[in-house]
């Protein structure tokens, strides 16, 4: 799919630097597609992009002299144009429900939903108008699916999972799953039963692969907003923050507290019982052992701020000579008694 430069320009309040109808497609930066567009927000950036056609520009970066558009908001429109591409790539299925999903007759499904080919909604379950359920999901026992929300294939709902309103469910991703919860006995480790639900508000997306526990008792809860990454994995009665912001690999342990828009890293993780204030962010393979109650960077095992871990990084290689000093220092000193 093809737009023009001025098609853009009109649509997004935007003013063309060249041909209006010189007709584009977003691309990747490296790129060699002279009818590709990209987006730039600093004349450096530019210079990276030798091969692309043209450019969404902010309007306060002038002097190119490649075709462009001038843009309030050059990445948001990129982005927009990309929606507009999957929306003609993946357009929704008809509604209905395929003929060989399992559908439970204790359960309520909206005229509007499309339900596909060999899923399994069980009892008691509730899928909301114009919802997805793409082939081979597993909808559980009480599980409710809010309206616009999409479930990609193989997505399970265990049990006991209320999803808000455009949430969406990637290839693999459990949710509602038992809690890991063992406890030792003298005959070795027993179960701890899971009874409890997870709870997720409005525009959740559970990229593939990841898990949420169901909690031990009442709710493992998500925030409005929050993205969980691949392979991510939220523990039993967790709560996340609204648009709280998982990368893959990351975790969070059983009854730990996030603040809204707290941001983990990749390969980090954040201990059972603990709380992180509003607006934490933890750097990649950080691991959070302790309560943080201030905003801001943290990073390194265990968490620290990040201006302190700096500083500690800093004098790490210089240990052993500091370490000589000292020594050298206690000679002197038992030398003169």
């Amino acid at each position: 799919m093809h737009w023009s430069l001025g098609e853009i320009a009109e649509e997004y309040g935007g003013s063309v630097c060249g041909d209006a109808r010189m007709r584009v497609r977003p691309t990747d930066t490296r790129a060699t597609d002279p009818s590709g567009l990209a987006y730039a927000e600093r004349a450096s950036a530019l210079e990276r992009m030798a091969g692309v056609g043209a450019f969404l520009l902010p309007r306060a970066l002038t002097g190119v002299d490649r075709p462009h558009v001038h843009v309030d908001d050059p990445r948001g429109v990129f982005h927009r144009l990309l929606g507009e591409l999957d929306r003609r790539a993946t357009p929704a299925p008809p509604p209905g429900i395929h003929p060989t999903a399992v559908i439970d007759p204790d359960c309520d499904i909206d005229p509007t939903a499309y339900v596909g080919p060999y899923t399994v909604v069980e009892r008691g379950a509730v899928v909301g108008p114009r919802t997805r359920i793409h082939p081979f999901v597993y909808v559980g026992p009480n599980c409710h699916v809010g309206a616009d929300s999409v479930l990609h294939p193989h997505a399970v709902l265990r049990q006991d999972v209320r999803l808000g309103e455009r949430c969406t469910v990637h290839p693999g991703a459990v949710v509602g799953g038992e809690g890991f919860g063992f406890t030792p006995t003298p005959a070795g480790w027993r179960r701890v039963p899971q009874v409890g639900g997870v709870r997720a508000g409005d525009d959740v997306e559970i990229r593939a692969l990841a898990s949420v526990e169901r909690a031990t008792c009442a709710d493992t809860v998500l925030g409005d907003g929050v993205k969980l990454g691949d392979l991510t994995c939220v523990g039993h009665n967790a709560t996340l923050g609204d648009h709280t912001l998982l990368v893959p690999l990351s975790g969070v342990g059983g009854s730990a507290t996030l603040g809204r828009r707290c941001v983990l890293g990749g390969g980090s993780g954040v201990f059972d019982h603990t709380t992180l204030a509003d607006d934490v962010r933890v750097g990649a393979h950080g691991t959070v052992t302790r309560d943080i109650d201030t905003p801001g960077d943290h990073t390194g095992t265990p968490a620290r701020p990040l201006a302190r871990q700096r500083r500690l990084d800093a004098l790490l290689p210089r240990l052993p000579d500091l370490l000589e000093r000292i020594r050298r220092l206690e000679e002197r000193l038992d030398g003169g008694r």
